[in-house]
């Protein structure tokens, strides 16, 4: 049985792995997703929001300042290239995106490259220009929403304070999109201990495709870990009762993509999901640029020693990916990381997001004890049934 696991990559003998690390080595990839930050405002004011800023805040990308960012990245790229716009709330630069996703489109064509728009909202200004917009350009739509009405509605609000659930349900109904869009919900502690809940009322609703991501302490965030930030235990909790839900056969036609990474990382060697794996895709696979013309290894980082350069100042992106900082975020690894380097699970986990642990040389205490409880759980139910494989399948 050990020389099968050790065989599969599943454990190790006199600290080696049966697979050669060159199948893990992510380092330096071709760029395959740009993140344009283009604009810094909100139409909302959700109490938790990572990336507000107030200096950002009244900013608005420029087409040329944009136009530099695709043409500093284009050569950096590889075949496919995803274009991610993002804010603030990205519908708020209209003009800008309708200007200049037919000018991407269209150079794509002529040279032979893929190009996936995608697009990060609140939902509140959809209208039939951006949906006939997102159908012409087969645009991959992403809708923040954090429960039913009454969980949604008592962070994600208007700058007023008003409930934003209604109206967003209501435009993504009216629109057709509910089975179109993927939903990401903010994990805080207000509803980290409802989250299969959450996700059944998303399924019901006819929504395929749900994520989370957890409380970052950043933007108006940013010190205010007791009133958001989710207790370990709870969260853990949560992802194990999610597992558990999708071994019960609860959700059907909902891709409960949260667990799914962790289930592909056990699955296969291939890391599809750049945050799960050693070294990550920031400043490398990733690249962002911001509204006010930072060129960042990943939007997520907002420790400013990691920042790679400023567009603004005439910048390359090809000189800030080949900076010392780039580099250096590149280089972060598992057998580097303490105390990964002794963890039999680091071949599946990655050794946690660098956004969250903050420095290099750091693993986040939160994603690390959830990444010790999954992956077993994980590896459990493997051993009882094929319910996880065929699931992962379904969605594949």
């Amino acid at each position: 049985m050990l020389e099968e696991l050790f065989a599969s990559g599943l454990v190790s003998r006199d600290g080696r792995y049966a697979w050669s690390p060159d199948l893990f080595a992510h380092h330096r990839n071709p760029v395959n997703t740009l993140i344009l930050k283009v604009v810094g405002s909100c139409n909302l004011g959700c109490g938790y929001c990572y990336d507000y800023n107030q200096a950002r805040f009244p900013k608005l990308m420029t087409l040329a300042a944009a136009r530099q960012a695709i043409d500093g990245v284009w050569a950096r790229s590889g075949p496919l290239l995803n274009v991610l716009f993002h804010g603030g709330e990205p519908m708020q630069a209209k003009a800008l995106i309708f200007a200049l996703v037919p000018e991407i489109h269209a150079r794509a064509a002529a040279e032979g490259k893929d190009v996936i728009f995608s697009i990060q909202t609140n939902g509140t200004l959809l209208d039939e220009e951006w949906c006939e917009l997102f159908q012409r350009y087969r645009f991959s739509v992403g809708v923040s929403l954090d429960g039913d009405e009454s969980v949604t509605d008592r962070f994600r609000t208007t700058h007023s304070g008003r409930g934003t659930y209604e109206k967003i349900v209501g435009l993504l109904k009216r629109y057709d999109l509910l089975g179109e869009i993927g939903v990401l919900t903010t994990v805080t502690r207000h509803n980290v201990d409802r989250l299969v809940e959450i996700a059944l009322h998303f399924q019901a609703l006819g929504v395929e495709l749900w994520d989370t991501s957890v409380f970052q302490s950043a933007g108006r965030g940013e010190g205010r870990e007791d009133l958001f930030a989710p207790p370990t235990d709870r969260l853990v909790r949560a992802y194990l009762d999610l597992l558990a839900a999708i071994e019960d056969g609860r959700f059907t036609t909902l891709a409960v993509d949260c667990i799914l990474s962790y289930v592909r990382n056990v699955l296969s060697y291939r890391r599809g999901n750049m945050c799960l794996r050693s070294a990550c895709g920031a400043g490398s696979d990733l690249v962002s640029i911001s509204v006010d013309g930072a060129i960042e290894a990943c939007d997520c980082i907002v420790n400013p020693d990691l920042r790679l350069g400023q567009l603004a100042d005439g910048g390359s992106i090809a000189r800030a990916l080949d900076s010392p900082v780039a580099e250096a975020i590149r280089a972060r690894h598992v057998d580097r990381l303490r105390p990964c380097a002794e963890c039999d699970w680091r071949i599946v986990c990655g050794g946690s997001c660098l956004a969250k642990a903050g420095r290099l040389d750091a693993v986040d205490e939160t994603e690390c004890v959830l990444s010790l409880n999954l992956f077993p759980a994980i590896l459990g139910s493997l051993s009882r049934s094929d319910r996880l494989i065929e699931y992962a399948g379904r969605f594949a």
